[in-house]
């Protein structure tokens, strides 16, 4: 009697064994990023968000801490910066190169946006987000982003890859008119910096409100 259930269980492994070898779907450990490619096509479209960018974006060079730091902030502080700065803004006309946006179109665009509050589309499974650029604590520009699912390949596509567009760059009335070419370049820079953190490309939007 003994050796009959020897022997079932033996049979009961084996058959247990060529049924879930490994399975990716009773695995408990996170796939690393290097291995999406790979994951069923289910498992991909629930892959996580990326995390919030990382803080340093363009080094000061003077060692105090007063490089270019992106920041995610809420929508009320967002709404609450923009409100100022359109009042400063009416009361003391910033001066822009010829190629550049009236900073007050901007500033009134982005505290209208809407993208940090919900996804971009039916599609698009990451929501948008708004970035303070600070240097040091001083809040100096906002930036606003969705994500998009990439469609310049199919194969991003089909694997559910996502792509930044950045809306708007609105840099702050108190920055200085021969800074601000500057600083906005420094901010696009940052932001390709971003993309490559997450492996996204990246889109700017040069016209605003399209």
């Amino acid at each position: 009697m003994s050796s009959r259930v020897s022997s079932f269980l033996m049979f009961i492994a084996i058959i247990c064994g060529i049924l879930v070898p490994n399975s990716a779907f009773i695995s408990t450990s996170r796939p690393t990023a290097a291995s999406w490619r790979s994951l069923p096509l289910m498992q991909i479209f629930h892959k996580p968000i990326p995390p919030a960018p990382p803080q340093t974006g363009d080094g000061g060079g003077g060692g105090g801490g007063d490089g270019l730091i992106l920041r995610t902030i809420s929508a009320d502080v967002r709404r609450a910066a923009l409100t100022l700065w359109q009042w400063q803004l009416q009361q003391q006309p910033v001066q822009v190169a010829g190629s550049m946006v009236d900073p007050l179109v901007e500033a009134k665009f982005l505290s209208e946006w809407r993208g940090d509050e919900s996804r971009a589309g039916c599609c698009s499974l990451i929501k948008g987000r708004a970035l303070g650029a600070y240097i040091g604590e001083r809040l100096e520009g906002l930036v606003g982003i969705h994500y998009e699912i990439d469609s310049s390949d199919w194969m991003n596509a089909l694997r559910g890859k996502h792509m930044m567009v950045v809306d708007v760059i609105v840099i702050g009335p108190a920055m200085p008119a021969r800074m601000r070419a500057l600083f906005h370049a420094c901010l696009v820079r940052t932001l390709l910096q971003l993309g490559q953190v997450h492996t996204m490309n990246v889109v700017m939007k040069t016209t605003i409100g399209t």
